[in-house]
């Protein structure tokens, strides 16, 4: 899906002669146990991990504490 999105950005992008836009997700699974301050600062470095790494991705948290 996410690909799919990005394609149609770069597609809108060409065509439309509009500026190029992309989507990166950081995700991250809360439970009871987390607060919501928490889970927001996990998936804010998730999400800066996909765009550190070129962008136009995903990242879930719990991946990269492995």
């Amino acid at each position: 899906m996410r690909d799919e999105l990005n394609h149609t950005f770069a597609i809108l992008a060409t065509k439309k002669q509009i500026p190029e836009a992309s989507m990166s997700f950081g995700v991250v699974y809360k439970n009871k146990e987390t607060g919501f301050e928490e889970a927001y600062h996990r998936a804010d470095k998730a999400l800066y991990h996909v765009k550190e790494s070129g962008g136009k991705g995903v990242a879930f948290y719990e991946e990269l504490k492995k």
